[in-house]
């Protein structure tokens, strides 16, 4: 997870871009200047660049701006107020206009465009970066299709199960490649907690997902690892005795 939420603005400043104000003096590399920016010159860009190509590991579809963008979905997570998410949101979609007319290249609506605060934007963007779902990558690079072509049961999961797990991460990824791969493979996830939005990664190829406490507890007495590894063994033979004891049923 990304706590910036600059546009790539710092990133693109270090890798030799220009940002300007209006009087031409530097606009800042924070997501506090993008409102300021109003001239990009790339002229001074690192000339490897030219010999780079970039292959960026995605984990989300957000677009840049709007209700699904990086502003009002990630924002308040890390604090923010809606006037705040507002002000956020507001520059930048100021800094990719200028951005897409001074590279020639659209991008605001590209899925993933939001990533870590508009980082996917500026890969795209600026260096032609091509955003793939990180999912995919690691899938591919192990080789987890031929296993999931012959399996009955896909375990998946990860510490919080949310609306973003519904958008292209890991185990949301994992759980569409299993239904292709073998259409009757039962996925179920195990997660430390889970939100009321949580339920959409049913349509996302989780058949149930499975919150792992057993009793109020703290945030340090839940990642305690003892309490963790006990949570975890606990939930999972029950979701196995159950799914054992409906095989018999059915037989």
């Amino acid at each position: 997870g990304s706590a910036t939420n600059d546009c790539g603005l710092g990133m693109l400043t270090a890798l030799g871009f220009r940002f300007q104000k209006a009087d031409g003096s530097p606009a800042g590399i924070l997501g506090g200047s993008l409102a300021a920016v109003a001239a990009i010159d790339g002229t001074a860009a690192d000339t490897r660049l030219a010999d780079c190509t970039f292959e960026i590991a995605c984990d989300v579809t957000n677009p840049l701006c709007g209700p699904a963008g990086c502003s009002r979905v990630f924002g308040p997570q890390k604090g923010a107020t809606e006037a705040i998410v507002a002000r956020m949101d507001g520059d930048i979609h100021h800094f990719a206009a200028l951005a897409e007319e001074a590279c020639g290249t659209a991008g605001q609506d590209m899925p993933g465009a939001g990533a870590a605060g508009g980082l996917g934007f500026a890969f795209h963007v600026f260096l032609n970066g091509r955003l793939t779902p990180g999912i995919d990558l690691i899938l591919s690079a192990i080789g987890i299709d031929k296993a999931l072509a012959k399996a009955d049961v896909l375990v998946t999961g990860e510490g919080r199960m949310d609306q973003q797990t519904a958008m292209g991460k890991a185990p949301a990824g994992v759980a569409q490649l299993a239904k292709a791969c073998q259409p009757h493979c039962l996925t179920l996830a195990l997660c430390g907690s889970a939100t009321p939005e949580a339920e959409r990664v049913n349509a996302h190829g989780i058949d149930a997902y499975f919150p792992i406490l057993h009793a109020p507890m703290t945030l340090s007495e839940a990642m305690d690892r003892a309490t963790a590894e006990r949570n975890l063994r606990q939930t999972i033979q029950q979701v196995m005795h159950l799914i054992h004891k409906a095989a018999e049923i059915s037989a």
